[in-house]
Formats: structure tokens, sequence, C-alpha cells
């Protein structure tokens, strides 16, 4: 069965109703079977979990996900779904591609951004080249070597390194920038929002998807 999943580590600007409303998003909007699933680091009754075990910092703790074979879909917390997401996670489930991802439009290129992803398949190489090795892909030289980068160094930055080290295809959502997009960069900050069109509305520093008024949080 697909797992539909997402993170919440305590001590952010995150809290478990964050997740809860993933969940009941995930309820109003997908009528294919899924389980939901969070990786945190706390206990809760009101949705299954899966316990975070190598206390990483901030978001580097996206990385324990690929502990869980395919087919998962993740959501980051800051997320809003719109409207019905079944043939979304259809195109996803149909798909070759071991890994699907949002492309980085900040670095371009075959760069990853991490907020929403699709794997099909077993990745648990990714998990374990991470846990086995936590320091040095900690440290950002790993990665860039010395490249002087504008972007934040991040999870993301890591997965690619990883997927490309083990020769692991990856391929971006054929629906960005159509039925999954950018709060900032596609919909210049909600304004030519259009529920029957955007599906996923994605959102990468401020605003978040409550400091907001165009979407409905």
């Amino acid at each position: 069965m697909l797992k539909i999943l997402t993170v919440y580590k305590t001590g952010g600007i995150y809290e478990e109703h964050h997740v809860l409303k993933i969940k009941n998003m995930l309820e109003k909007y997908v009528n294919i079977p899924y389980e939901f699933i969070c990786l945190t680091d706390i206990e809760s009754t009101k949705y299954k979990t899966i316990k975070l075990s190598e206390n990483s910092k901030s978001w580097f703790s996206k990385l324990e996900l690929f502990q869980i074979n395919g087919p998962c879909f993740y959501l980051d917390l800051d997320t809003i779904i719109c409207g019905n997401i079944d043939e979304i996670l259809k195109n996803c489930l149909e798909s070759k591609s071991p890994i699907i991802t949002l492309s980085d439009f900040g670095l371009g290129g075959d760069h990853i951004g991490s907020g929403i992803m699709f794997w099909g398949a077993d990745l648990n190489t990714v998990f374990e080249e991470f846990t086995n090795n936590t320091e040095k892909y900690l440290d950002p030289k790993t990665v860039w070597g010395d490249k002087k980068m504008l972007q934040a160094f991040g999870d993301q930055n890591i997965l690619r390194h990883i997927l490309k080290k083990y020769n692991i295809n990856y391929s971006f959502f054929s629906e960005q920038h159509q039925s999954i997009v950018s709060f900032k960069r596609d919909l210049d900050r909600g304004r030519p929002f259009d529920r029957n069109k955007h599906k996923i509305v994605f959102f990468h520093g401020k605003p978040r998807p409550w400091e907001q008024k165009k979407i409905e949080y």
C-alpha cells in the first residue's frame, strides 16, 4: 500500500497541529488507499509514528525517510493540499523512476528540492549511507568541496550527492509548475492561485502557510 509520510522534529518552528493539518488535508483530498505515517521524536495516538533514531539536527532528519520502502509519497509540513491529488499519486505509482522530487529552481540544473518526494522502491542505501557517515555528511565540504554556494546547505544536497554516488537515477515531478506549485515562485505569493488547477502548494522560507491569507490553510 502507498505510504504518505511527513517528518516532525520538535524544537523548531513546527508543532504537532501542523502534522494534524497534513493528516486532515489527506483525508479530505485523497480517495485511493494509503497509510499516513509521521517520523517524529514524540509519541502520539492521533496518527501512526516511526521514531526518529539519529537525533539529526533540523531538516537532516528527513534522510531517515529512506529506511521506509516504497511506494512512499512525502510532504513537508509547510505544504497545502488544495484539491484531490489522486491523479498525482497515480502518476507517481506508474512511474519507472526510482525517486521523483521537486526541482530546485534556486540552483537549477539537476539539483533537488526535497519538500515533496516520491520513491517506488527500496532506497535503504540512502538511509544507510547517511547514518553510517553522519558526521561526514554534516560537513558541507563533503557535498560542495571548496565551492562557495549561495544556497543553504541541506538534506536535499546530501540526497543528491548520495543518489549520484550510487548511480540511482532521479527525475522531477512532471506536474511541477502546473498542479504542484511554489507559493513564491510560481504563484507570486498567491496572486494567480487557481483552486481548479493548483492541487499542491509548497512553501520554502517565509511566509509559512499559516502566515498568508491568499490560500486557505
